[in-house]
């Protein structure tokens, strides 16, 4: 009975950090602003496509994401 519970509890650390070890997440941010007079952009869409997440800018033109580690392209 007490090698079952060692080896469930082994079996369970085990697959919790290596999901934990899949997940790592960093933050993209930025500000856009209009490339003619500088202008701060407001509203303005922040699309991740393969992720189908994204974001607006605020009022000063800045947006942040958090997505997980990989290449995205940012539309």
């Amino acid at each position: 009975m007490e090698y079952k519970l060692f080896l469930f509890l082994l079996i369970t650390v085990f697959f919790n950090q290596a999901t934990y070890a899949q997940n790592k997440q960093f933050t993209v941010s930025g500000q856009i602003k209009d490339t003619k007079n500088g202008e701060d952009l407001i509203s303005v869409t922040v699309f991740i496509p393969e992720l189908e997440i994204g974001t607006t800018t605020n009022a000063y033109g800045f947006y942040s994401l958090t997505l997980e580690e990989g290449t995205h392209e940012l539309l």
